[in-house]
């Protein structure tokens, strides 16, 4: 969708307008710019490649769920610690430490980083008096 208001445009506002190819480039060279709303796509050429990708994604999808629930029970802790719920804190600290030493375990994160996040949550709830 190229028009010729393009030319006039400075280059950052090529893609607001939808615009896929750089001011001066004629029809016949390459694209130099994508549009933002269309995501690439990935074509594997070979039997293999298509099942590694399939591999991949799956990874991808399993990990991301393990990542988010630890994340989440993580900020379950920091929350109740900002808020002054030293109570809550204690008793949503195991659930976090457990989520996230299976995220570890998975190879979701590395393990030296699951036990500083451990470390300093557990660290957090102690010096938050209850």
């Amino acid at each position: 969708m190229e028009s010729p208001e393009c030319q006039l445009l400075p280059v950052c506002s090529l893609l607001a307008i939808g615009c896929t190819r750089r001011p001066g480039l004629t029809s016949s060279a390459p694209k130099a710019l994508e549009c933002a709303s269309e995501p690439r796509v990935a074509v594997a050429n070979h039997k293999q490649a298509e099942k590694r990708n399939r591999q991949r994604l799956k990874r991808r999808a399993r990990n991301l769920t393990h990542l988010s629930s630890m994340r989440t029970f993580m900020k379950r802790v920091r929350r109740a610690l900002d808020g002054g719920d030293g109570d809550a804190a204690k008793a949503s600290l195991p659930a976090a430490v457990t989520a996230i030493t299976k995220a570890a375990s998975k190879g979701v994160i590395h393990r030296n980083t699951a036990s500083r996040y451990v470390s300093r949550l557990t660290k957090a709830v102690a010096v938050k008096p209850a």
